[in-house]
């Protein structure tokens, strides 16, 4: 039986069953999925490094040097707080690499997921700033 149907919950109700001697009501409430959205880039440094990303991936040293940070990790985790959180939308793969002075060593690449990429593109819009394709400035400098 179906009770009443709300935008924000479906509940449903389950007819009574019997357990040890007693009816019961069984009740299961499901809620919609939550459609993730990205609160967008706030500082020029935030705008930099999201215009690499959605060229494609970028290692954390680039990424200092093209946001002008010296802590590119933390840049990430202030993006990751806006929206794009770690699992579904910007990752970063650990690969490994020779520095220079010969040692194997694992450095971090940032990339954008679909879902990342789709994130920032609505927030974009909804900004008003240039899309991939666009001239490439998204504010900032």
């Amino acid at each position: 039986m179906m009770e009443a149907l709300q935008a924000s919950q479906v509940r449903l109700v389950l007819e009574s069953h019997t357990l040890n001697g007693a009816a019961r009501d069984a009740e299961v409430s499901i809620a919609p999925p939550v459609t993730p959205r990205f609160r967008g880039a706030v500082t020029p440094r935030q705008r930099r490094a999201l215009l690499a990303l959605m060229s494609g991936p970028v290692w954390r040293e680039e990424l200092d040097r093209i946001a002008g940070a010296s802590n590119g990790p933390d840049l990430i985790f202030q993006l990751r707080k806006r929206g794009l959180n770690k699992k579904d939308c910007l990752i970063c793969e650990m690969l490994e690499r020779t520095d220079r002075d010969g040692q194997t060593v694992e450095c971090g690449r940032y990339s954008l997921t679909a879902q990342g990429r789709l994130l920032v593109r609505e927030w974009m819009e909804r900004a008003g700033l240039a899309i991939a394709g666009d001239p490439p400035h998204i504010g900032g400098q």
